[in-house]
């Protein structure tokens, strides 16, 4: 997404230009149909702007229309093939769909065209990632981030780390932060003495994890430290490949007081205890982010088919967006979850998780439950292209959607399972 630069145009193009830019705004808002009005509206008066056909392909690309998207993607790069932009559009695309390998070409199209072009960066580490390629997708991906690292701190590079001090930082959303936090044995293993910096959300649940030795939330002054290390990088620094991937589930250790507590709150009567999420969150300054949220989130009316299943009880997970949605048969303790801890104590009392591509589905895969993730059609780079399992968490179950925004499939395999399923019956609960 582009905007004109407006000083730079001739006063018979300024009005385009505004037009332009309207339209921008209104695509980062999701008024994609109002964003695309205004990009034909800016063609109309300017037909050879790169920006125009560049944004309203990619307007076009965000509603589904992928042909007609690539096609404007197409005249722009037409106009000026030495500009990345629209070359990473069309990569977007053609992840979007699936085709990988033409996404691949069009991000190396658009780095050639301007090699310090982040984004262009970050689709090819996601592709080739996504494609099993590890070790060049992490460098690829490293490369998209390492302008944003503070110079001024000692930047953690495989040094030896006996006896040093390392701070691994949390810089991403709930669910990365989960996920990777995996990475503290592997670099306690090294001699280190490992203090994570995170979102207080996530501190009482991080002290849990038996290989970080401190916490540091984000609301309070860092101690000293030797190195510090973004979490994410972690596996580019220490050369993850598929087969290396460290999974030692579960490494989340959820407070044997509250997890106590919950079991005799809710119960025994002999039916299968579900908790259900349905749908990520928005982030008010991540626009980028809220697109990817809207293809993964759905709402709980289209989980209706599960609460029919005899011999289950279920249980809202769903904080934040999407917890106004209720359903007689959903039981919802979540005002009473303050914090990560809180909820994992609550997940510890469960058979099966049932939820959407979100924190929750890491949650539940670190604590070693039974967890069926619904993945949208243009899944994350971490699930790679196909299957119904994933080497980060040995207990998920992935069902994928087998057309963009058409969850009816997966739904149909998860309420079959589910009627079938005998997995963590409540004779057999930990």
């Amino acid at each position: 997404m582009s905007r004109p630069k407006l000083k730079k145009l001739k006063p018979n193009l300024y009005r385009a230009a505004q037009m332009c830019a309207a339209g921008c705004e209104l695509f980062w808002a999701g008024k994609l149909k109002e964003a695309e009005r205004l990009f034909r509206i800016t063609l109309s008066v300017h037909p050879t702007l790169y920006e125009g056909w560049q944004n309203l392909g990619s307007s076009l690309v965000e509603q589904g229309r992928h042909d007609s998207g690539i096609k404007c993607h197409q005249r722009a790069i037409a106009i000026n093939p030495q500009r990345p932009t629209s070359h990473h559009g069309v990569g977007v695309s053609l992840y979007l769909q699936r085709d990988i390998r033409g996404a691949i070409e069009s991000a190396r199209n658009a780095i050639k065209a301007d090699p310090g072009y982040m984004d262009a960066r970050l689709l090819l580490g996601h592709c080739l990632i996504i494609s099993g390629d590890y070790l060049a997708g992490w460098s690829e991906h490293e490369k998209s981030r390492i302008e944003n690292y503070n110079q001024d701190f000692p930047l953690w590079n495989g040094e030896d780390l006996s006896g040093k001090r390392i701070l691994l930082i949390c810089e991403q959303g709930f669910g990365d932060d989960l996920h990777f936090i995996r990475y503290a044995k592997l670099v306690k293993s090294m001699g280190a003495r490992v203090i994570v910096g995170c979102k207080p959300p996530l501190s009482r649940l991080f002290r849990s994890v038996p290989w970080i030795d401190d916490i540091n939330p984000f609301d309070i002054p860092a101690p000293e430290f030797d190195y510090f290390c973004p979490l994410m990088r972690l596996p580019y620094v220490l050369g993850t490949t598929i087969e290396s991937i460290p999974a030692p589930i579960p490494y989340f250790y959820p407070e044997d007081r509250k997890v106590r507590e919950w079991d005799e709150r809710l119960g025994e009567d002999g039916r299968l205890r579900v908790g259900l999420c349905w749908a990520g969150g928005r982030r008010e300054h991540d626009p980028k982010a809220n697109r990817i949220d809207r293809r993964r989130s759905i709402s709980l009316q289209q989980f209706a088919p599960f609460f029919d299943v005899p011999g289950a009880k279920f249980y809202s997970l769903q904080k934040g967006d999407g917890s106004d949605q209720t359903h007689p048969n959903l039981i919802d303790y979540t005002g009473e979850f303050l914090d990560f801890m809180d909820t994992a104590a609550f997940v510890e009392n469960l058979d099966l998780v049932i939820t959407v591509d979100t924190a929750v589905a890491h949650l539940a895969g670190g604590l070693g439950k039974p967890v069926w993730m619904l993945s949208r059609f243009d899944g994350c780079w971490r699930w790679g292209l196909s299957g119904e399992h994933t080497p980060w968490y040995p207990t998920m179950t992935i069902f994928r959607q087998e057309k963009p925004g058409d969850w009816s499939g997966a739904i149909k395999d998860i309420t079959g399972k589910l009627i079938r399923s005998r997995v963590g019956s409540a004779h057999q609960r930990s």
